[in-house]
């Protein structure tokens, strides 16, 4: 199956080291199923490429993550890496990203969590989302976090190879790291960061909120990586797996076809409404 979802929730106080371990183990069975090529497993970290690759390739276009859990006692985490190079710990790998889930970020007391995790080894991405339970919102959450693996698009008149990875780690404040670029002296680095921009305006913006006296539907559209940092070749395409949304979808309902919504929903004011592509189910167990 190259598709697969999860869905976890946590009573309040339950989402401890040890669950975020567990989850750990949970995303990597999920990998593994989706049919992501290993190049590394441990009790701590996975690597994977994109299903039907080469373990050891370096491709602009091939998509290659590393996952890695770290135990601080009291604090439980887990981190996100786009990888350029053999794997995520060889020497000259290039390599962005940052935390996804920890057991004390951003949890009001009493409140329960809920994260959604899904992936698609043939296509090649993953992405990560975390709600909080709120009474502020109509819905009943606030969304924590959203984190996605995701590819760009790459257009013919892009045909330059060596100059940017076409895919990235993206997060919900408007941020996208490719997993390695040239800047503008044409010196190549990790863990460039460049924001993202949508018709609806930028990321970090919520500015895909309409005004509720609008006469427009209800919206879903792309988001590009804007010019930062001097980064210009992944401009040129748009972000496959991430689409920026107007407000009024509800928590699970399908922006379009194949997609789920994740609405703002937060106390933040740097987070976007967003949609994510889906599995047709989101397993639910323990």
């Amino acid at each position: 199956m190259a598709r697969i979802g999860i869905k976890r929730s946590y009573a309040a106080g339950a989402f401890t080291t040890a669950a975020v371990q567990t989850l750990f183990n949970d995303i990597k069975t999920a990998l593994i199923a989706a049919g992501f090529v290993v190049v590394r497993n441990t009790a701590t970290d996975i690597d994977v490429l994109r299903m039907g690759a080469t373990a050891g390739t370096v491709d602009d276009d091939t998509p290659h993550w590393a996952l890695v859990f770290q135990d601080a006692g009291a604090i439980g985490r887990i981190k996100g890496y786009a990888v350029n190079g053999p794997d995520y710990l060889a020497a000259g790998a290039s390599t962005s990203g940052e935390q996804l889930v920890a057991s004390n970020e951003g949890l009001s007391a009493g409140a329960q969590v809920t994260l959604w995790f899904a992936c698609d080894g043939r296509e090649g991405w993953w992405w990560l989302v975390a709600l909080q339970s709120s009474s502020a919102n109509p819905s009943g959450y606030s969304r924590l976090h959203a984190n996605a693996g995701v590819t760009s698009r790459r257009y013919p008149s892009d045909a330059m190879p060596g100059l940017c990875a076409r895919y990235g780690f993206w997060e919900d404040s408007g941020g996208f790291w490719p997993a390695y670029a040239t800047d503008k002296t044409g010196t190549r680095q990790s863990a460039l960061w460049v924001g993202t921009w949508s018709p609806f305006g930028v990321g970090w913006s919520p500015n895909g909120i309409r005004h509720p006296g609008s006469p427009f539907p209800r919206m879903a559209v792309p988001l590009f990586p804007a010019r930062d940092d001097g980064i210009t070749a992944c401009i040129l395409g748009e972000i496959n797996e991430v689409l920026a949304l107007t407000d009024g979808y509800a928590l699970e309902e399908a922006a379009i076809p194949g997609w789920i919504a994740f609405p703002l929903w937060s106390e933040a004011t740097i987070r976007q409404a967003v949609a994510f592509p889906a599995p047709g189910s989101f397993d639910s167990g323990g």
